[in-house]
């Protein structure tokens, strides 16, 4: 159904170009940086934790900070959000070309680096009119799931309508204020086929019941799961409300659901009865036969300033609820961090110190905590995962993560970063009857650590970047032993 939808509204993409995307998809660390200290600063108030992010709101700040009362840091920040804007905004068609390589399969992805298969190469076109554009990008992998090595993975097309986007396509998103992983909608899983409605820019209510909310952002999705699951072709819905009632604090509000699919109900009453939460066994009715979905609920925020100002500081978090009680998200996996940006005029670092919790209930302790339930479900026994990657945290479920990352940003051109992580994959040791199971460590327990760094070099119009990564145990995946010390390579030229 959506496949097909998006296939159709690709067909109509036309090639007599005026700009580029209307928004920043992720995985630009070094964009996302800058945003952040302005974010921090009080130079950007539109919402900046979902991705994609739009440009509109971005660029209207921008358009407003007074330049006089920057910090040299700042306005090297600035003036970078301000190239890539231009960048990505360019009066002529757009053409991007990107290769990756590695020793192996990258099984632990983050925002900065969502590379997932061992080989990588693609090439892109965006371009737009008044109020279409779109993206078509055309890539080729070395697939370590068995699935077809050619994707259209991140093309689309989306209308502009007044002040919303309609969007169709196969889009990446990243729902949240990580950096290490996202506990309800990352980059981990490729990106299905959807259909989309998303606010262009996040300007306040102007009635002043509602102006107390701030900036506001919010976004919808339906997108269809793969044929080759338990469920064939389920149904994954989504929503997000983030906004900023004072400035320091940004709040978002998540909710996603696995629904219909081969033999299951789909049709619009049980959509309804989905979004009202009427999906609990016993209630009203409900059984196996009719249970609507599974849903996943929860809350996001960061809360940020500046000191002295040469230092931005944020303290962030993510709660996400497996289950239902109330009315409200319930079993709970977490998510907390803190990070910093120590900037001067030529030099930005950025630190962050990040802990996730992918048990239900992990926080509470043993004996309290609920192991093979995040991610799993009695119905959707393929579990919250895509093509046998999660589409939440990277880890899968069952698993502590605590990571040290420190990134450098020298002038505008240059990046060096390192990482290291202490890993407990799949803490119980075990796996439910008839659920995926966490898909790195399957019926046994590992821990582990990761370490990682890169070095990335602009040489405009090309972005190389040379990696070392380590794993301290062997983990299977796909069939395939991944494990010790590997190197990688990246490629990036646009036009």
């Amino acid at each position: 159904m959506v496949a097909t939808f998006t296939g159709s509204l690709l067909g109509v993409m036309v090639a007599n170009a005026a700009h580029a995307g209307p928004w920043i998809n992720p995985g630009d660390e070094t964009l996302r940086h800058h945003i952040q200290v302005l974010s921090d600063a009080g130079i950007i108030s539109t919402p900046v934790t979902t991705w994609p992010l739009m440009w509109s709101g971005i660029k209207h700040d921008m358009d407003t900070a007074k330049a006089e009362r920057l910090t040299p840091g700042q306005q090297l920040s600035l003036n970078y959000v301000r190239f890539a804007l231009r960048r990505d905004t360019s009066d002529d068609v757009r053409l991007q070309w990107r290769g990756d390589l590695r020793q192996s399969p990258h099984l632990f992805t983050d925002f900065g680096d969502s590379q997932r298969d061992q080989a990588q190469t693609s090439l892109s076109a965006d371009w737009m009119s008044q109020n279409l554009t779109g993206r078509l990008k055309i890539s080729y992998t070395d697939d370590a799931n068995g699935d077809s090595n050619g994707k259209l993975d991140g093309s689309y097309v989306s209308l502009l309508l007044g002040n919303w986007a309609f969007s169709a396509g196969a889009v990446e998103r990243w729902w949240g204020p990580g950096w290490q992983n996202n506990l309800i909608l990352g980059t981990n899983a490729r990106p299905a086929p959807s259909l989309s409605l998303q606010r262009n820019h996040s300007a306040a209510f102007e009635t002043p019941w509602l102006s107390w909310i701030g900036p506001w952002h919010f976004e919808t999705f339906m997108a269809q799961l793969e044929s080759n699951r338990y469920v064939s072709n389920a149904l994954l819905w989504g929503a997000r409300f983030s906004f900023r009632p004072i400035q320091p604090l940004e709040i978002g509000l998540t909710r996603t659901a696995q629904w219909g699919g081969e033999g299951r109900p789909q049709s619009f009453s049980t959509f309804v009865d989905l979004l009202l939460g009427r999906d609990n066994r016993g209630d009203d009715g409900v059984d196996q036969s009719n249970e609507p979905g599974n849903q996943l609920g929860g809350i996001d925020w960061r809360l940020s300033g500046t000191l002295f100002e040469q230092t931005g500081v944020g303290f962030y978090g993510q709660w996400v609820g497996e289950d239902e009680s109330g009315a409200l998200p319930s079993r709970f996996t977490m998510l907390m961090g803190l990070d910093a940006s120590i900037i001067s005029e030529q030099l930005h670092q950025r630190l962050y110190l990040e802990y996730s919790d992918t048990t239900a209930e992990g926080f509470k302790g043993e004996g309290s905590d609920r192991p093979n339930y995040a991610y799993e479900h009695s119905i959707y026994q393929t579990g919250y995962r895509y093509r046998n990657r999660a589409i939440g945290a990277s880890t899968d479920n069952d698993t502590r993560m605590l990571t040290f990352a420190h990134d450098m940003f020298v002038g505008d051109d240059l990046q060096i970063s390192w990482s290291v992580s202490k890993v407990e994959l799949n803490r119980d040791g075990t796996d439910q009857p008839n659920r995926g199971g966490n898909t790195l460590s399957r019926e046994i327990r590992t821990d582990l650590w990761l370490a990682d760094a890169r070095y990335s070099i602009l040489f405009n119009p090309w972005q190389l970047t040379f990696g070392l990564d380590y794993q301290s145990e062997d983990l299977t995946y796909a069939k395939e032993t991944i494990g010790g010390a590997g190197a990688y390579f990246a490629w990036e030229a646009r036009w």
